[in-house]
């Protein structure tokens, strides 16, 4: 990400705004607290660790095949190459790209190596904290308010809209959907472009 920023920057002669959402705002984060590379950040239902939104059971399993070095999800990743099992298939693929177990592995592992967003954050930023997990879990009150002084503590305004899921598509229960597509009716675009502008 860093590469990235600091081309866009060479390129346009300053440097760029900065926008990232859910995993990649927990990217910008972690970035932004080591240099200040960004004009401005924007962070979209950021994690400030990759696996807090994970469930328990979800975590041990997880925690416990990086700790062993084993693949997770074996099983569905094989069953998903096999003929009339559709729905694993489409379990291992986001859009055009598919997994195999190395991926999957490297991946997870990434996850529970990360650490967490711990450092001041080195540029104005503004927090937008939606009301579900990525997982589309709602949030209860108080865990949205954790969050808000979480990042409140490295330094970010934060906004928070309780009615809507991790995407921004639309209401806690309606599904992943279009992504952001409710951002403009909402006004958080006018925010972020207010934001961005002054």
């Amino acid at each position: 990400l860093s590469a990235v920023v600091e081309h866009v920057s060479q390129l346009n002669g300053k440097k760029p705004y900065g926008i990232g959402h859910s995993l990649g705002g927990h990217a910008f984060a972690k970035l932004a607290g080591e240099d200040a590379l960004v004009d401005k950040l924007v962070l979209l239902d950021p994690l400030i660790n990759p696996t807090e939104q994970f469930p328990s059971v979800a975590n041990w399993y997880f925690s416990d095949c990086v700790k062993k070095n084993k693949v997770p999800l074996k099983p569905v990743i094989r069953l998903g190459n096999i003929p009339g099992f559709g729905l694993l298939r489409k379990l291992r693929t986001f859009g055009k790209s598919c997994f195999d177990e190395e991926d999957v592995k490297l991946f997870i592992d990434s996850l529970y190596n990360a650490q967490s967003c711990d450092k001041p954050l080195l540029v104005p930023t503004q927090t937008v904290l939606s009301g579900s997990t990525y997982l589309m879990i709602p949030h209860s009150s108080a865990r949205l308010n954790a969050l808000k002084q979480e990042w409140e503590a490295l330094g970010a305004n934060v906004e928070i809209y309780p009615h809507l899921n991790h995407f921004f598509s639309g209401g806690l229960l309606t599904g992943v959907g279009d992504v952001f597509s409710s951002m403009e009716e909402e006004g958080i675009m006018d925010n972020i472009r207010g934001f961005f502008n002054n």
